[in-house]
């Protein structure tokens, strides 16, 4: 599996940092706050992030999320269940796609009526980006 040998190849440190913010971190401002199509997929049989605790909460916090529950999938159901899981992400993909324009077209209104420029990557971002 090439993402294990990936994990080998990260500092000890680093990957413990990225461990303790993921798992310390509270995410659920900015979930509230996401104003794209998402989708959310997760597997019953996730043991390292147990679906009760992680992929529900998540998928209620983010408007709108598309949740997807593979029945007797692991935390790796991108190796187990992958052409489930590819087929699902292209009809999400094609779904979102077509309902695209009146989203930007919205967008766009929108940041016109504020004074803001709609192409700015930042216009919809809480970060502080300058």
């Amino acid at each position: 599996m090439r993402w294990g040998a990936n994990l080998l190849q990260i500092p000890v440190p680093i990957a413990l940092a990225c461990s303790r913010a993921m798992v310390e971190e509270d995410f659920r401002a900015e979930m509230r706050g996401i104003e794209v199509p998402a989708l959310l997929i997760h597997g019953d049989r996730d043991r390292s992030a147990p679906i009760d605790l992680t992929g529900k909460p998540s998928a209620a916090l983010i408007p709108g999320c598309r949740f997807l529950l593979y029945e007797g999938a692991p935390h790796g159901l991108m190796f187990t269940h992958m052409d489930r899981l590819h087929a699902d992400i292209l009809q999400f993909v094609r779904e979102t796609w077509q309902a695209q324009p009146a989203r930007d077209i919205g967008l766009h209104e929108q940041a016109s009526k504020e004074g803001r420029d709609p192409h700015d990557p930042c216009r919809n971002s809480r970060s502080s980006c300058s």
